[in-house]
């Protein structure tokens, strides 16, 4: 989470984000925009939640990297579909 300090009053209509605490994140979806570096217009991303890791923090998986990863090979106890 980030907290920005606006430099005038915000745009007519805009409202605040509103927060939601739940136990039951993982596959939520999620978006969010930004600017990284090259991008100073900034970007789009979006992507799934998988759950807290080891450490408490939140694990997220870009929907980039789950569109383009390449299939796993079979392995010896695979169920078949």
């Amino acid at each position: 989470m980030a907290v920005l300090e606006l430099g005038g009053d915000p745009p007519s209509g805009a409202e605040p984000v509103g927060l939601v605490a739940t136990d039951d994140l993982w596959g939520h979806s999620f978006r969010a925009f930004g600017f990284p570096l090259g991008h100073p217009e900034g970007i789009w991303g979006d992507g799934v939640i998988r759950g807290l890791n080891a450490r408490g923090w939140l694990q997220i998986e870009d929907a980039y990297s789950i569109r383009s990863r390449p299939p796993l090979p079979p392995r010896i106890g695979d169920g078949i579909l």
